[in-house]
């Protein structure tokens, strides 16, 4: 239950990638917590994450524990992520489906054939359920190239590098929508990328479970050719949210601008209460 997007700008000249996230944390009670859902693996790669908070820090711990900050490839690093997931799932569905059952995962599948036929399916079925969602988001700039990769709760890896943007959590269709509805591209200027991500975000809050307190950032490389990162501040987030009531505001009047034009065209007159069933377009 959250929101986590992350998006690539300025590709081919000084690649940033912005990226933002809400803190709401779901489970028997609804908070905006004090920590951002954004960790860093290393100093150049960092990891969001939408679903079950304490299962996914422990996956990001044992990453981090075996990395130890080594230079491993950001591919590695994703692919790392996925294996710690799968092993969790397994573990997770080992515990609560057969270990009551006296099995493990290589007892049950080993003897399969053993079982009555209706027992083994319907254990077979249950393993293959996910027993928590869990979905990461991890990006970086390795050797002046920017990297999104989606890790899913099956261990799944997805690159979007080409696509340009990623997002995860129950808000990101919203997201996603909001960052092809203005055709998003990956060379786009930083400004614009901000903007863009910032309202993706925002469109994102239309649905229930995402959070409205936001951590925006940029990763970016500095003069000293080293990866950094910059955070906004309280301040330009109130911009931002300024920015965004004036938009909203302007495309409100829009409407109702096109809703009279529309009603002009069909009536012949401003009167937008005539019952159109009374009326047939010109």
């Amino acid at each position: 239950m959250t929101i986590c997007i992350a998006t690539i700008a300025e590709a081919d000249e000084s690649p940033k990638i912005v990226f933002a996230a809400d803190r709401l944390v779901s489970g028997q009670v609804q908070f905006e917590h004090g920590n951002p859902k954004i960790y860093e693996l290393r100093k150049n790669c960092l990891l969001m994450l939408a679903g079950n908070p304490l299962k996914g820090s422990l996956i990001i711990s044992s990453v981090v524990e075996q990395i130890n900050k080594k230079s491993v490839p950001l591919k590695e690093l994703a692919n790392k992520v996925s294996i710690e997931t799968r092993l969790l799932r397994n573990k997770t569905v080992e515990e609560q489906l057969l270990y009551p059952r006296s099995l493990t995962l290589e007892k049950f599948y080993s003897q399969i054939k053993q079982f009555p036929e209706w027992f083994a399916d319907s254990i077979d079925d249950q393993l293959q359920e996910d027993p928590y969602q869990i979905d990461f988001l991890l990006f970086g700039i390795e050797n002046d190239v920017p990297h999104l990769y989606q890790i899913r709760t099956n261990g799944e890896v997805n690159s979007y590098d080409s696509l340009g943007f990623a997002a995860i959590g129950i808000g990101a269709g919203q997201s996603i929508a909001e960052l092809g509805r203005y055709q998003y591209g990956s060379n786009i200027s930083l400004s614009q990328a901000i903007n863009l991500t910032y309202l993706a975000k925002k469109e994102a809050e239309r649905v229930s479970g995402v959070g409205k307190e936001t951590d925006l950032e940029i990763l970016y490389t500095n003069t000293s050719e080293e990866v950094d990162r910059w955070k906004a501040d309280k301040d330009f987030l109130t911009m931002l949210d300024n920015q965004v009531l004036k938009l909203r505001g302007f495309e409100h009047q829009l409407q109702k601008e096109t809703e009279k034009v529309i009603s002009e065209r069909l009536f012949g007159k401003k009167d937008e209460k005539q019952e159109y069933s009374k009326h047939e377009p010109e």
